[in-house]
């Protein structure tokens, strides 16, 4: 029977790893929440674009049909670049990402699993490897993601009410 004070050290080891694994899981479902809403504006500004479109030869809506259109054509622009989000730094060859797929996916297998068999059995080495993934996941995806999120939104949100207050000001401007 071991005593208590070896075992500590693996139960400390099982609580880190949990609360990274905690984390982690926590920023991909950011990710994933991302993705959906990006998905959602997408759908959006394309199925109003042609309903805006069928209205533009309305001399009275031409002008809100045109300001729609460039803050739709903006926001299509900016939610697909959400979901695509370009990575504008390269990593350099001799970087190691074990937990992420294109450092993998340079690997040999037999090297890789030697690596990762190395790193399981160093704690304080897996827990560096889960703290470089999550940097690069917030750093190198959720920044980029969440800005072109923010940016389709405020496009969409923008040539919305500007429509609109085009709209009014032309249909009361006609009644007068």
């Amino acid at each position: 029977m071991t005593s208590p004070d070896s075992t500590a050290p693996k139960f400390q080891a099982i609580a880190r790893a949990s609360i990274l694994s905690s984390i982690e899981n926590k920023h991909t479902q950011y990710v994933s929440m991302a993705d959906r809403r990006a998905q959602g504006l997408l759908t959006i500004a394309a199925v109003m674009s042609p309903i805006a479109i069928s209205r533009i030869s309305v001399p009275e809506f031409f002008p809100s049909v045109v300001v729609f259109l460039i803050g739709a054509a903006a926001t299509i622009i900016a939610a697909t670049l959400c979901l695509f989000p370009k990575r504008f730094r390269k990593i350099k060859p001799n970087d190691r990402f074990l937990l992420h797929f294109s450092y993998i996916s340079r690997q040999d297998r037999d090297e890789y699993l030697s690596q990762m068999a190395d790193a399981i059995s160093d704690t304080t080495e897996l827990a560096n490897e889960v703290a470089k993934d999550l940097y690069h996941l917030s750093h190198d995806v959720l920044i980029p993601k969440f800005r072109w999120l923010r940016i389709a939104y405020a496009s969409f949100v923008a040539s919305l009410l500007i429509s609109i207050c085009l709209l009014v000001f032309n249909v009361l401007h006609l009644v007068d």
